[in-house]
């Protein structure tokens, strides 16, 4: 009996290892999922925090209505002095990511906008699934804190298959937005703004209740308290809503907006501002296209030279 256990086990375990070595070259032979799409867009937003460390810089921070919804081509032409980095990517990731990676390369002088969508800060309102891709591929220059490791690690499945179906695609059989090749030097990703855009877009229902984590609590309070200490000018702007999710959503805009004024930095707009028709979005209630990306990099430039930034040419 002990014989045959002891068989079944030592075949299992050859199997088993036998899947990993068939994965293994599977992986060898396929490309990384952000050599081809819209994750691969970090590696740019990431390399240009790098190079750009010691120039004063407006860094913007958010979810894909940061990525998918600014004109950095216009804001830069308005404050020259200014290098400017588009670190906005998926909202999935959680606001600690985009801290975390800023952090280490803005100094004195830098400007600091933070965009969150109203969905942001809660504890996993879309879950983060999408970190996997961040830990597998590299597409972070600090460490994963444990939380967010943990928090990944059940996904792990779902990225390889993810992996597994790009393995005989190239960047030209991506017909959509999401491809690395649409994004521009600044990390904005432009491509979709002469997309046809799909109608009628979804409408984002508000949550039932509304809970940040005590980690996200503690890793916003650290940057702002980082930001004050080392003359960082911090901005938080609300983001650009389609009217028909924005009126669905009232209270969770009003939570968003108490949150940032008890934590010292309060809206420097009202978010009414901010609710655009739903005509000026893409695909989602936060992705714009070209003339609402306009519209709000404009006003976003009058925040800043109504908090005194100076246009330096």
């Amino acid at each position: 009996m002990k014989y045959f256990i002891g068989q079944v086990v030592t075949y299992f375990i050859f199997l088993f290892a036998l899947f990993l070595f068939s994965l293994s070259l599977i992986l060898i032979e396929t490309k990384k999922i952000s050599e081809l799409d819209y994750d691969g867009g970090l590696k740019l937003k990431l390399n240009r925090l790098v190079k750009y460390k010691e120039y004063d810089k407006i860094i913007l921070i958010g979810g894909s209505n940061v990525a998918m919804g600014f004109n950095s081509i216009h804001l830069s032409e308005k404050f020259q002095h200014y290098t400017v980095i588009n670190f906005g990517h998926r909202f999935q990731f959680g606001i600690e990511y985009y801290l975390r990676e800023v952090k280490p390369y803005i100094k004195e002088n830098d400007i600091v906008i933070i965009i969150p969508e109203y969905q942001l800060l809660l504890n996993n309102y879309f879950d983060n699934n999408q970190l996997n891709t961040v830990y597998f591929e590299n597409l972070h220059n600090q460490s994963l804190s444990n939380y967010e490791i943990l928090k990944m690690l059940r996904y792990t499945k779902d990225y390889f298959v993810s992996r597994f179906l790009l393995r005989n695609r190239t960047e030209k059989e991506i017909k959509d937005h999401n491809k690395l090749s649409g994004f521009n030097k600044f990390g904005d990703l432009t491509c979709h703004w002469d997309m046809i855009a799909p109608r009628p877009i979804p409408i984002y229902v508000e949550p039932s209740k509304f809970d940040i984590s005590k980690h996200t609590l503690f890793e916003l309070k650290n940057f702002i308290s980082y930001c004050k200490k080392n003359k960082i000018k911090l901005m938080v702007i609300p983001p650009a809503f389609a009217e028909s999710s924005f009126n669905k959503n009232l209270k969770l805009i009003k939570w968003n907006q108490d949150l940032f004024s008890d934590l010292g930095v309060p809206f420097q707009v009202n978010p009414e501002k901010f609710k655009f028709n739903d005509s000026l979005f893409f695909d989602s209630p936060y992705h714009l296209l070209k003339e609402g990306a306009t519209q709000k990099t404009k006003i976003i430039e009058n925040c800043l030279i109504n908090s005194n930034i100076q246009i330096i040419k």
